[in-house]
């Protein structure tokens, strides 16, 4: 009988230490896996803490086709310096876009909105950024607060979207979303001057936005209108950052 007792014993703290090196075994390649996503995204889920750095800030909207993509990109610099600055990105950029079979950086927008732009960002680059997405929904509430989307087109346009002709003259105007979209669009078939002072131009209104956005730019992350990876702390560097470039 005391054998017997001994030997459930044995049993018993056999199980333990088995129990316990499959705790320690799961503890490491949890800590494994998470050192690995760190490594791959050069920072913490939810990044862009207090040692952000860097944004991406794109609009994305239907083309001539009403494929999504990423319009235009922005990116801001030394935002935790006193002189922030902002750089528009190319977003015909050639890249692979993972996992299909198209080729530009504006085409990454359609399967995974800002967080695949950025992925692709990094294959060009070799830099993570965190960013801002402005969707369609955002696009939307922007104009109906303020009125509409305020820039200078710097040249004359006529843009056809598949449905309506849309006519633009050079200099200031105010667009509703239909015609913002159709500027974006048209801007392609301007000369190499005229398209790189409009994309600066739509950099500086995606800047103002960020700075201001109707409403607040935390509640729009919070209805699902703006996307983003930043955490509270980092979006509130950017807004500021964005603040000072005004």
């Amino acid at each position: 009988m005391r054998h017997q007792q001994q030997q459930q014993n044995l049993g018993f703290v056999r199980a333990l230490k088995r129990g316990a090196l499959a705790g320690v075994a799961v503890a490491l390649v949890g800590a494994l896996a998470f050192l690995g996503w760190v490594v791959a995204h050069g920072g913490l889920p939810g990044e862009g803490g207090n040692d952000v750095t860097s944004v991406l800030i794109m609009v994305g909207l239907p083309d001539e086709n009403n494929d999504l993509v990423a319009q235009a990109l922005v990116r801001v610099d030394g935002l935790n310096t006193a002189s922030p600055t902002m750089t528009s990105v190319d977003t015909s950029a050639s890249v692979t876009v993972v996992g299909t079979s198209y080729n530009k950086l504006r085409d990454a927008y359609a399967f995974g909105g800002g967080a695949r732009v950025v992925e692709s960002y990094e294959r060009l680059w070799g830099a993570r950024v965190p960013y801002l997405d402005y969707g369609p929904a955002a696009i939307d509430q922007i104009v109906e607060e303020n009125g509409g989307i305020s820039l200078t087109i710097p040249a004359d346009m006529s843009v056809f979207d598949g449905d309506k002709l849309y006519t633009f003259t050079s200099g200031p105007a105010t667009l509703s979303a239909d015609e913002f979209r159709a500027v974006l669009n048209g801007a392609a078939y301007l000369a190499a001057g005229e398209r790189t002072a409009l994309l600066k131009e739509v950099g500086s209104v995606l800047v103002g936005l960020t700075a201001e956005y109707p409403g607040g730019l935390a509640a729009a992350i919070d209805l699902g209108d703006v996307s983003t990876d930043l955490s509270a702390e980092g979006l509130a560097i950017v807004e500021k950052a964005c603040a000072a470039l005004r």
